[in-house]
């Protein structure tokens, strides 16, 4: 189903295993949802804030990413693949300042920004995306990253995921990771693992992956076609 902004969320207690109970989370219909549960987790200065899709939604985002910003742990998910659209208009997540992001069970499409198409980390913590796919997503040039920018961040790890038809007017067409040495602790990791990259393109240099100044990049049990 397409879930357009404005629709009521649903209250539900959620069990997370790694975490123990959730109370009064709500599963969001909307971007809105999104945007105000965020919204309300920096008003009651929670670190912790877990955002659960309805299995198959289709949510767009109609012109401004979503964005965590801040000493927050961030997680969304889907037990049933659902879809954040950018719409063509807009990138789909911002993480910055110190937040760090969990996705999974996500489709992230149509998303555009001159830095990052979907995600773009900028002095965030962590990036963890698994079970996921990115479709559609650029950098305008001369952007880098046309699904994901990383810069000065402590770690990425992207698993089991697939992106395809991702662009990049730079540098590379899916992921793009730029550590910063003279920020403490920044040197981070990117560890990819389990990832199909189907025809993903960059104008300058690497069509799949660029990564420079990290601490370590790993690449295994992928695929580049």
């Amino acid at each position: 189903p397409v879930v357009e902004d404005g629709e009521e969320a649903t209250d539900l207690e959620v069990d997370y295993p790694d975490r123990g109970k959730v109370l009064g989370e709500r599963m969001a219909q909307s971007a809105a949802d999104v945007r105000g549960v965020l919204s309300d987790a920096v008003q009651a200065g929670r670190t912790v804030v877990s955002i659960e899709l309805p299995a198959g939604a289709h949510i767009t985002l109609e012109g401004a990413p979503l964005v965590c910003d801040g000493q927050i742990q961030l997680e969304i998910f889907s037990s049933g693949m659902a879809t954040l659209d950018g719409g063509g208009e807009s990138r789909i997540l911002e993480i910055t300042n110190g937040c760090s992001l969990r996705l999974r069970g996500l489709s992230l499409v149509n998303g555009i920004g001159q830095k990052g198409g979907a995600i773009l980390l900028d002095g965030g913590n962590k990036i963890d995306i698994d079970e996921s796919s990115f479709h559609n997503c650029s950098a305008r040039s001369p952007g880098n990253g046309g699904a994901v920018y990383a810069f000065k961040f402590v770690d990425v790890r992207i698993a089991n995921t697939n992106f395809t038809r991702c662009s990049a007017g730079s540098s590379g067409g899916a992921i793009y990771a730029k550590s910063a040495r003279d920020v403490v602790g920044a040197a981070g990791a990117v560890d990819v693992v389990g990832v199909r990259f189907d025809h993903c393109s960059a104008d300058f240099q690497a069509g799949a992956i660029a990564v420079h100044d990290a601490h370590s990049l790993s690449v295994t049990a992928s695929i580049f076609e």
